[in-house]
């Protein structure tokens, strides 16, 4: 079909009703099971993007940087 995006474009007039069904279709998203999915995971996004900024400064940046994201928390 159309992405919704382009519809919410081609009538702005039901970009609230498409929001809601993009909403609903989220949260229908994260409600399937994960356990069997054949996907590979590699964690959770913000554990995966926090682990890649910690391994940027260890090459690029100084003990600043270093420190905040230390204070973001552990990275598993």
């Amino acid at each position: 079909g159309v992405p919704m995006l382009e519809r919410m474009g081609l009538n702005p007039f039901r970009i609230v009703r498409l929001l809601a069904k993009m909403a609903e279709l989220h949260v229908a998203l994260h409600r399937l099971p994960v356990t069997g999915c054949p996907l590979p995971s590699q964690g959770p996004l913000v554990e995966r993007r926090l682990r890649d900024l910690r391994a940027l400064t260890e090459r690029a940046a100084g003990d600043g940087l270093r420190d905040a994201l230390r204070w973001l928390g552990p990275v598993r």
